[in-house]
């Protein structure tokens, strides 16, 4: 697949069933959340001929989630950086604000989110995106995969004894407490509690380099509403394994953390949602099976000093009681 095929996919209509499909899902997906879409047509926005192809639509409903919807069809292969050539992304940028701009005085309300629809997003379309957040305050990227990670998901059920030492063992027992009403309290290493309720797992953080990166567990804390990324290293984890587990786990917090209004218009329906706070910082937990693995954590004890709202705890898996 060519540089560019994407655009000229767009500009021939070859794309047009999948933009009407996109409609179609996003008018429902919307209006489950008490959000309306309305389509833009030119009279709107003297920028839309610049979009030509893609979902231009306004959102309008609550006055903290409307804005300006951009959905962009095809399949996650004909997003990808190998169809899409970078002066497309670049000249569709300016646009996209204008629209944003002229669909306001249709809203006649605050319009303070962007929201960007489409199966997936390669790195190099966030970092486009991410221009956005200069000049509107939320931007809110829905991709496919990220919806599909809130819908429950089987597990197989296991034809013996259980295997515990397997790290998805894990994660299917605390997704099992921590989906009961009550949820799952945990003792801290640092000698606090903190009760967790389900949200999601393997959520999709980013694109890595064969595979999404990917968050173990998502969950909210029941004593504020904040959320909580939840990373954990099996019993069989490596040194290498555990040595980044930190990394790892900070970076789907930091992630978490800018996507926050995705994640409650997902996991939260949004405005209709009351289980997500959106302004409380987002908490990370460390889970582990070795010792060693504190010591790694203790040299980043300056990162707490520098920045006093962060919330970094460890959990040890082993005293955990998931029968």
């Amino acid at each position: 697949m060519g540089r560019a095929i994407y655009q000229t996919m767009l500009a021939k209509g070859k794309l047009a069933k999948d933009r009407q499909s996109l409609e179609t899902c996003a008018k429902k997906y919307f209006g489950e959340r008490g959000l309306s879409l309305k389509s833009l047509n030119e009279t709107k926005c003297c920028q839309i001929s610049s979009l030509n192809g893609l979902f231009l639509a306004t959102c309008k409903g609550n006055k903290s989630w409307q804005g300006l919807v951009v959905g962009f069809p095809g399949t996650k292969e004909q997003l990808g950086t190998a169809a899409v050539g970078t002066p497309y992304m670049r000249r569709i940028l300016y646009p996209i604000l204008k629209c944003h701009e002229e669909a306001r005085p249709d809203i006649n309300d605050p319009a303070p989110c962007l929201y960007v629809l489409g199966e997936a997003f390669s790195d190099v379309w966030l970092r486009k995106f991410r221009f956005f957040h200069y000049l509107v305050p939320h931007v809110i990227v829905l991709t496919e995969a990220l919806k599909n990670s809130s819908l429950p998901k089987s597990t197989k059920g296991n034809n013996g004894s259980p295997k515990t030492e397997k790290e998805s063992y894990f994660q299917n027992m605390l997704e099992k407490h921590m989906g009961r009403k009550m949820g799952l309290t945990i003792k801290l290493c640092s000698g606090e509690s903190m009760t967790l309720r389900f949200l999601g797992r393997e959520v999709p953080t980013g694109e890595g380099t064969k595979n999404p990166e990917r968050l173990d567990l998502l969950a909210y804390d029941c004593r504020d509403h904040s959320l909580v990324a939840f990373e954990i290293k099996g019993p069989k984890a490596s040194q290498v394994e555990h040595e980044n587990l930190f990394f790892q786990g900070m970076e789907h917090r930091d992630w978490l953390e800018k996507n926050k209004m995705g994640i409650k218009f997902i996991f939260d329906k949004g405005p209709k949602g009351r289980i997500i706070s959106v302004r409380k910082r987002v908490k990370l937990v460390l889970g582990y099976f070795d010792d060693k693995i504190l010591n790694q954590i203790t040299k980043f004890e300056k990162i707490l000093r520098k920045d006093k709202h962060l919330l970094i705890e460890t959990c040890d898996l082993r005293k955990l009681d998931l029968s």
